[in-house]
């Protein structure tokens, strides 16, 4: 090689690497606040907002992988979380949703509905499950 590539070379090697898409990260915290921009020192509260963020990264045309990043906790869901094909992102720009490296996360939708006959299950010496069971009453 002459010493004359040996600038081409770097800038190739530069230029490569710049092309290379690092993915774009939202998250989540049972701490945040909706109003928030997802970033990791403003994450947003709910599953849903950062659904509807990762969806206008969407419709303005992705140009990477994108992260829905979930701190440990509970996040207690008052509706139901749609997700559609398309918030899969692309073969190319994947959307991926995870919990933060270590964490324990509870996405929690279960509620009580009495008007239709569930209750909880009464706790006894012969009941060993220890999450929310729901049984109907009638």
């Amino acid at each position: 090689m002459s010493r004359s590539s040996g600038p081409v070379c770097a800038v190739l090697v530069v230029i490569s690497l710049l092309s290379i898409s690092a993915a774009t990260e939202v998250h989540v915290s049972p701490a945040g606040n909706d109003a928030n921009a997802g970033s990791a020192l403003q994450p947003v509260a709910t599953p849903q907002r950062a659904r509807d963020l990762v969806r206008g990264r969407i419709t303005g045309g992705l140009s990477g992988p994108v992260e829905v990043i979930f701190a440990a906790g509970t996040y207690t869901m008052g509706a139901a979380l749609e997700l559609r094909p398309e918030d899969s992102g692309t073969v190319a720009f994947p959307i991926t949703w995870k919990a933060a490296a270590g964490a324990n996360v509870v996405l929690d939708g279960g509620k009580l509905n009495r008007a239709n006959g569930f209750s909880t299950r009464p706790a006894d010496a012969s009941t060993t499950c220890r999450s929310r069971e729901w049984i109907r009453t009638r």
